[in-house]
């Protein structure tokens, strides 16, 4: 018998538990959009992105937001603690980058229509990164003419394919990052 609460032997945050699912079990996040009735991933759902923003609610599940929240970004986010995706609960954004396939895989593409092409906004991730972060912030403020969150990580937590990156890893990750920042600045 198996736990229809458990993802890839991840347990699925009590907050997700009321969020519709995929045929395997898997949550669809609130960010997604929906086409003829089926979820599309790979599209952030515009209408809710100005929910999320205008009532301050998580990008996964929904809820509404307390003083610390997470950002899930690769290296050059967090080296820049510059964002696209929009704030979650820890526990929503941790569960996120153990079973995303997005971020888990690496193969999918995804379209976000709301990231601008200024220095802000190049040091973000649009590529899918091998390595993410999960910042934890109590400080965030958001820069519309880029599209993206600006926070001051209190915490940060890093994944490779779902699964908590070694110190090594992420001293790599965070070297490559720094030198890409650098040399976009040019």
């Amino acid at each position: 018998m198996t736990d229809s609460n458990v993802i890839r032997g991840v347990k699925i945050p009590t907050r997700c538990l009321g969020l519709p699912r995929l045929s395997n079990g898997m949550p669809i996040p609130k960010f997604a959009s929906w086409k003829n009735g089926v979820a599309d991933l790979t599209t952030m759902n515009a209408e809710y992105a100005r929910h999320a923003m205008q009532f301050k609610t998580c990008w996964i599940c929904g809820q509404k937001l307390g003083r610390h929240c997470a950002f899930v970004g690769g290296p050059k986010s967090a080296h820049a603690g510059v964002y696209s995706d929009f704030p979650m609960h820890r526990e929503c954004a941790e569960f996120a980058v153990q079973v995303c396939p997005f971020i888990v895989y690496g193969s999918n593409y995804r379209k976000n229509p709301t990231l601008n092409t200024d220095d802000m906004a190049r040091m973000v991730d649009n590529d899918n990164p091998v390595i993410f972060c999960v910042s934890v912030a109590s400080r965030y403020r958001y820069e519309p003419s880029a599209g993206v969150f600006v926070i001051h990580p209190d915490e940060q937590l890093w994944f490779l394919h779902g699964k908590p990156a070694t110190p090594e890893q992420i001293a790599d990750a965070k070297n490559k990052a720094q030198a890409e920042i650098e040399s976009q600045k040019t």
